[in-house]
């Protein structure tokens, strides 16, 4: 093993530039992903964001009466509730007159509209199947008539983020592709320069398997190489950005653990490709 890391090493120091400019080439195709993944989260929260404002309504019968502590207790304890307050029935009604004007309620005998408790919830609830479950739950209180919210809304967000995260998952499995085409032809061309003593290695015996490792070795330093510089990139990128985009943020470390093993699989995928083309028993 030994051996083989250090041929890798005296390949990879006889030709410092090549081996930089394909980092630097596999770092900026990993780049874009990077940032769209980023992007997508940061549009996402935010469009998490906007649909915490929008508030359920849970409409009570006359049996509720103010200051109805145990049913507020029991909204607030309910999972994704962030606030829930009292509504009187003579606020809705200022509020239906303000906008639909008061003209419309003058010949009305009396205030039509029962009390209510609007409910806030978190930015991580506020997704349609979060919502619907919410509506449900607060349904099923004692003295709650009916809830209402935003539904449709809250399912055309959702659908939003689903096609994103789609077109998303194309544009990487484009570029991921694109990365194991790169460190293939990295590859390839460092065996060409060095088919002599390629040759010499199988002529002493050598296996294939054996004349392939260094260059394995070569790809996967390539791919990390290149995972780095592109997470160098991508948080000057982020701290730059993200005083304009308060949402934006870097990876986690655990996205940041995932991030360069799979950029370091996919180089070596495509120099295992190109070393098994190239490197054949004579």
């Amino acid at each position: 093993m030994r051996i083989l890391l250090g041929e890798a090493w005296r390949g990879l120091r006889s030709e410092p530039l090549a081996a930089l400019l394909g980092a630097i080439v596999v770092g900026l195709a990993l780049y874009i992903p990077a940032m769209l993944y980023l992007v997508s989260e940061a549009g996402e929260r935010y469009g998490r964001e906007l649909q915490a404002q929008v508030k359920l309504r849970a409409y009570l019968d006359d049996s509720v009466v103010p200051p109805a502590t145990d049913l507020l207790g029991s909204v607030q304890a309910l999972p994704g509730v962030k606030s829930a307050r009292w509504l009187d029935r003579t606020l809705l009604l200022a509020e239906l007159e303000n906008e639909l004007g008061a003209n419309l309620t003058e010949g009305l005998p009396a205030n039509p509209l029962p009390n209510a408790v609007e409910v806030s919830v978190l930015p991580n609830h506020a997704t349609e199947a979060e919502l619907a479950a919410l509506a449900s739950r607060l349904d099923r209180l004692t003295g709650v008539q009916d809830v209402v919210y935003g539904q449709l809304w809250a399912q055309k967000a959702d659908r939003f983020f689903t096609d994103v995260r789609i077109v998303l998952g194309v544009i990487t499995v484009f570029l991921s592709i694109l990365v194991l085409a790169i460190a293939a032809n990295i590859i390839r061309l460092t065996i060409r320069t060095r088919r002599e003593s390629i040759g010499v290695w199988l002529l002493l015996g050598a296996s294939p398997l054996y004349a392939r490792m260094p260059y394995y070795i070569e790809g996967t330093t390539a791919g990390l190489a290149g995972a780095l510089f592109t997470l160098v990139l991508t948080y000057g990128t982020v701290t730059w950005a993200g005083g304009y985009v308060p949402t934006l943020s870097f990876f986690t470390p655990l996205e940041v653990g995932l991030f360069v093993l799979i950029a370091v699989a996919m180089a070596l995928v495509g120099a295992v490709a190109a070393a098994r083309r190239h490197i054949v028993p004579l």
